[in-house]
């Protein structure tokens, strides 16, 4: 009997080991996941835009634990945040960091003057020129609107021209950057300028006298007039009509 107890034991000892043997590691513990506001870093190297032009792009977006780093010469901007905030300015820069998109300007420059507004006692006057001159003499006193100059030049981002606007005039302009997504096209200088009489002109002063020097936020296919007088009592004034449009690639 008792060595009956002490075989059976014995199998129960092999079998026991035997299924230690073959039996599956224990799973490990699963690696405990990063903190959401952990810090992380990414370096954004850029193809077409300045490196300065992205830092103010992305600068609302840095958190109070944020910071970035420039590297001019590689074209490059390191950003130090959490991961959050490092998809949405990579979301960002890549809708910004893009080619350089074509723009078309169509500008108008027009003399507008009081006058009636009776479509019989305009008869004679200088011919319409179509929606601004109907919008000034609608909206404005001026009854007589007379063409000056026009000019559809083909530009770019980060591009400047000039184009003569008739005999005496002529605009300046420099292309900032476009907002696609919202269809707005920036620029960043659009100087009207008139050529000053040869008796005015010297040493000192400069052939062309400013008119308008703006900064303009133009939208998409949409006409934006522009009007210039020396006083509200004058009886004469300057008006430009200017139409951008995005080309699409």
């Amino acid at each position: 009997m008792t060595r009956l107890l002490v075989r059976a034991l014995q199998s129960l000892v092999i079998v026991s080991i035997a299924m230690a043997l073959v039996a599956p590691p224990a799973p490990a513990a699963p690696a405990a996941a990063a903190p959401a506001d952990a810090l992380a870093s990414r370096t954004f190297k850029l193809s077409y835009r300045g490196v300065n032009d992205v830092v103010a792009l992305i600068q609302p977006m840095i958190s109070e634990r944020g910071s970035y780093a420039v590297e001019p010469r590689s074209r490059s901007v390191t950003v130090t945040d959490t991961t959050d905030v490092l998809e949405r300015n990579n979301d960002l820069i890549s809708g910004y960091d893009l080619p350089p998109r074509g723009i078309d300007l169509v500008v108008q420059l027009m003399r507008a003057e009081e006058g009636s507004r009776d479509p019989e006692a305009r008869e004679n006057k200088p011919r319409r020129m179509g929606l601004p001159p109907a919008v000034i003499r609608d909206l404005t006193k001026w009854g007589v609107i007379t063409p000056i100059g026009g000019a559809a030049v083909s530009t770019a981002e980060n591009e400047s021209g000039t184009v003569a606007m008739g005999d005496e005039y002529r605009l300046r302009f420099s292309v900032g950057a476009v907002a696609q997504t919202v269809g707005v096209i920036r620029v960043e200088r659009f100087v009207l300028e008139r050529m000053r009489p040869a008796a005015e002109q010297s040493k000192e002063a400069a052939p062309w006298a400013p008119l308008m020097d703006l900064v303009l936020n133009l939208k998409d296919r949409q006409t934006t007039v522009l009007g210039a007088t020396s006083s509200q009592d004058s009886r004469q004034a300057l008006f430009v009509a200017v139409t951008a449009s995005i080309v699409e690639p």
